[in-house]
């Protein structure tokens, strides 16, 4: 999976500085999920991955919608598919990252990885 399969940096670039919730918005991101699904769980078979910074960016861009309701990863993580979600999640990011860079120490924060992870299964719910 190279980067330019994603529309990650192109969304990115176009709402990072709104902090205006708004459809418009959710429209554009909730293409994120099959891309977020596919980077959590791909074979690294290439090392044209997005890199942390991305991850960083992206948790950001997050909470700025999510403003009036920021997620906090120990309120939201009672419920038990989301505490599930959230372990398996973990170490499969982890995994990824130390794969691309070994010799850098690049970990994601417990709080990134909550993030990706609510937001994840937030957005299933709604199109559900």
């Amino acid at each position: 999976m190279s980067e330019t399969a994603i529309p990650f940096l192109s969304i990115i670039s176009t709402f990072s500085n709104n902090k205006i919730y708004n459809r418009e918005i959710q429209k554009d991101l909730i293409q994120l999920i099959p891309a977020l699904e596919d980077y959590i769980n791909v074979k690294l078979t290439s090392r044209k991955l997005v890199c942390k910074s991305f991850i960083s960016h992206l948790t950001r861009l997050l909470e700025r919608i999510y403003v009036n309701e920021l997620i906090q990863g120990e309120q939201h993580c009672i419920d038990a598919g989301a505490r599930i979600a959230f372990h398996k999640h973990h170490k499969n990011l982890q995994t990824i990252f130390h794969n691309i860079f070994p010799d850098k120490n690049l970990e994601l924060t417990s709080y990134e990885i909550y993030l990706l992870v609510l937001y994840i299964l937030r957005l299933k719910k709604e199109l559900a």
